[in-house]
């Protein structure tokens, strides 16, 4: 079922992205993908072959969150260090 998802979800993005921009849902269907991207490797629910159309896009979106993560976690330790 997940690769079956992430087809529609690739479909819709190479096929209707220039009519998504125009009725100005893109941010929706970027965020959209982007949770799915997350979901899936987070629970690693579809292979790495399944997803070879869109590798670029989904390690650069998994790079951004572990670097957001890192930031936030470094902030709380900063935060907590000058508590003390």
């Amino acid at each position: 079922m997940s690769s079956r998802l992430f087809r529609v979800n690739a479909y819709t993005c190479h096929s209707h992205f220039a009519r998504t921009r125009e009725l100005g849902v893109d941010a929706h269907l970027n965020t959209s993908f982007r949770l799915f991207v997350l979901l899936v490797d987070e629970f690693h629910l579809i292979g790495r072959k399944e997803m070879a159309p869109f590798e670029d896009l989904a390690a650069a979106i998994l790079d951004d969150e572990k670097t957001c993560w890192t930031a936030v976690r470094c902030r709380r330790i900063e935060i907590l260090i000058a508590a003390i």
